[in-house]
C-alpha cells in the first residue's frame, strides 16, 4: 500500500476509498462533487497518489496551480 505524503496512517486510502465509494454512486455525465470536509495538505496528498481511485471517477484537486501528474487543477478547470 503506499504511503501518505503526510502523518496519516497507512489505512487512510483504503478507508476514505471505501467511504467515498459507498457516498458516490456512478455519476451522471458532467458530474462534479467538491470535498470541503478535508484540510486542503490532505487532498492535495489523496490526490498525488495515484492508488487512490473510485470506480467511474476522476479525482482531481482544485489548487492554486496546474501538476496533471500530481493531479491538481486550477479552479478555472474545475468549472469547465
Amino acid at each position: 500500500m503506499p504511503l501518505m505524503p503526510t502523518n496519516l496512517p497507512a489505512n487512510t486510502l483504503p478507508i476514505l476509498r471505501e467511504g467515498f465509494s459507498r457516498l458516490l454512486a456512478r455519476p451522471a455525465p458532467g458530474a462534479v462533487v467538491f470535498v470541503r470536509c478535508l484540510p486542503a495538505p490532505i487532498v492535495q496528498a489523496l490526490a498525488a497518489v495515484k492508488e487512490f481511485q473510485l470506480s467511474h471517477w476522476q479525482i482531481m484537486a482544485v489548487t492554486d496551480r496546474l501538476n496533471r501528474d500530481e493531479r491538481l487543477i486550477t479552479a478555472d478547470f474545475a468549472v469547465e
